[in-house]
């Protein structure tokens, strides 16, 4: 787990697409995948952005300090919980 220094820094992890970024806002914790365009540019005086390389270390993190009602996954990547697709018959 490390704070995302900058804009530079930032779009090195999302390059790179493994890990996780949350988006520390005072109004809600949100995670996603480093490589999800949700994640934001980054604004320092606004919110931190933190980086974690594994998904059982961001979820341990999460819930240790804010519990596991306090953060959530991001909505279009899955975060830590990926969205799983689903196979419909054509026609569905």
């Amino acid at each position: 787990m490390r704070d995302v220094q900058d804009n530079l820094d930032l779009a090195q992890l999302q390059a790179g697409g493994r890990g996780f970024i949350l988006n520390a806002r005072d109004d809600r914790k949100k995670l996603h995948g480093a490589g999800c365009e949700a994640v934001g540019a980054m604004v320092s005086r606004a919110y931190p952005k933190i980086f974690f390389e594994e998904s059982t270390e961001a979820k341990q993190w999460l819930d240790g300090r804010y519990g596991q009602s306090g953060w959530t996954n991001c909505g279009l990547c899955g975060g830590t919980d990926p969205p799983r697709s689903i196979d419909l018959p054509p026609g569905e």
